[in-house]
């Protein structure tokens, strides 16, 4: 321990071993390979899994902080607490012991849905479980990390996302009412638990399931809906094509 203490820093050893202090299971390590230049880390890894919504390891990552040599963290199982403009605020828990990360973003860094696409800005949010890298900033006494790589585990590109005001992309939910069978119109839709207008103009594509197109007559509630379009605000689209994919 005593090697990678004065290769990375005592303070940040001191740091997470006081943090982690009272963790229920953990383990510090020195590890290294027999290769005379291989990097030392350290490593704290949460050895008991749990269960609960909104966790780690109900959205498929686990708990785990590394930091090499060079000062490059990797440490996943984080749930953010807090968002703002270039900076995002996550705790990794160990029983009712954590520690606060702050993680500094740039144009540069890569936001990630958790199957690795990417990710708008703007789509990671107070909750969500992330996971991320990049060099440890040892000029601040808090935990600091100027993120490369942020994954956000608790959206996957192709499920449902957060809509994001302002981006286009593809949606889909559950059709609760039309409002008329002739464009223009409106549907409602029931998406992550939340209702949403979209708004259909007269140039809006309507296709059925087989990409051919059809009438809002034979759309029923309940019916799967994929749309292509532009969050224009909260809880309102614009579409310019609407799959009716269950029909």
């Amino acid at each position: 321990m005593q090697r990678t203490m004065n290769t990375i820093s005592k303070p940040l050893v001191g740091l997470l071993v006081g943090g982690l202090m009272l963790a229920p299971v953990f383990a510090l390590a020195n590890n290294h390979s027999e290769d005379s230049g291989s990097n030392p880390q350290v490593q704290v890894m949460q050895g008991a899994r749990d269960t609960d919504n909104d966790t780690p390891h109900s959205v498929g990552s686990e708990v785990s902080i590394q930091i090499n040599a060079n000062g490059k963290a990797l440490v996943r199982g984080a749930k953010v607490t807090a968002v703002s403009s270039s900076t995002i605020t996550a705790t990794t828990m160990w029983g009712t012991t954590s520690l606060t990360w702050s993680i500094v973003t740039n144009p540069a860094t890569n936001l990630v849905f958790k199957g690795g696409r990417p990710m708008p800005q703007g789509g990671i949010m107070v909750g969500d479980i992330i996971s991320f890298n990049g060099p440890v900033e040892t000029t601040v006494s808090a935990l600091t990390v100027d993120a490369t790589v942020v994954k956000d585990w608790s959206k996957t590109k192709g499920t449902t996302p957060t809509p994001i005001p302002g981006t286009k992309d593809t949606f889909h939910g559950t059709l609760q009412m039309v409002s008329t069978t002739t464009l223009p119109a409106s549907l409602t839709l029931a998406m992550g638990g939340t209702s949403y207008t979209v708004n259909l103009s007269a140039s809006t594509l309507v296709l059925a399931n087989n990409w051919a197109t059809t009438s809002l007559s034979l759309f029923v509630p309940g019916d799967t809906i994929r749309i292509f379009g532009t969050m224009t605000g909260t809880t309102t689209l614009t579409a310019l094509v609407v799959r009716n994919t269950s029909r």
